[in-house]
């Protein structure tokens, strides 16, 4: 396994030659460990992090080299499933969907969720993501986005902002519909690509930074 770069640090100010106050927050980094091959799921926690302002302390996995299979990741991660996070210093949350909304407990970002019918629906969207294929997936979203009104920007029906649902199933869907993408998905499922090309700009800062860390 190997060390990183800690995530959602802001490096890029210049230091000031002006005496200034020294600030006292310190901002716990919480330990996440990640395939050392890109996948969809890292991807999902990066947008949750970055979206949430939780910062991430980096440490990858090589599956290739089985480095999910000894004694000490299998103590955190019982199924040698990838990714995890360290959420105190006993429980271990190995799921990537669950370790987003665990993320989105944090730093007063829980509106990501939503509660009532609005929790259970990005609850339900979740499900349908982890349980579906991409391809279902995709004529999912479709057949979904097709049902609604002028409002097409979110996946919850009636929401006006980003939910977890939505940072979900792009994560899931995004070697299929990214503007990169190889595949001719894009034509096949036009209000899918339209969702998914909003959600980008929206929110380009976080996204397009998601997809830097996550090497996709």
């Amino acid at each position: 396994m190997s060390d990183q770069k800690n995530l959602g640090e802001d490096r890029s100010s210049t230091p000031s030659r002006k005496k200034t106050t020294k600030q006292t927050t310190t901002t716990h980094r919480m330990k996440f460990f990640a395939d050392a091959q890109p996948t969809t799921d890292a991807l999902k926690c990066f947008v949750t992090s970055l979206i949430t302002g939780v910062q991430l302390a980096v440490t990858t996995v090589d599956v290739s080299k089985q480095e999910n299979k000894t004694p000490d990741f299998l103590a955190k991660s019982p199924l040698a499933k990838l990714p995890v996070i360290q959420a105190d210093n006993i429980n271990y949350l190995f799921d990537a969907n669950t370790i987003c909304r665990f993320l989105c407990s944090k730093n007063d970002k829980v509106i990501l969720i939503g509660n009532d019918l609005n929790g259970s629906l990005v609850d339900q969207w979740m499900e349908w993501e982890s349980t579906l294929s991409a391809d279902q997936l995709l004529q999912k979203v479709e057949q979904h986005l097709s049902s609604l009104g002028a409002n097409k920007a979110h996946l919850v029906e009636g929401r006006q902002t980003l939910s977890l649902a939505d940072i979900i199933v792009w994560s899931a869907l995004y070697l299929h519909l990214s503007s990169t993408s190889n595949t001719n998905q894009r034509s096949q499922f036009p209000l899918a690509a339209e969702w998914f090309d909003q959600l980008i700009t929206e929110n380009q800062k976080f996204f397009t930074q998601a997809v830097k860390l996550s090497k996709l």
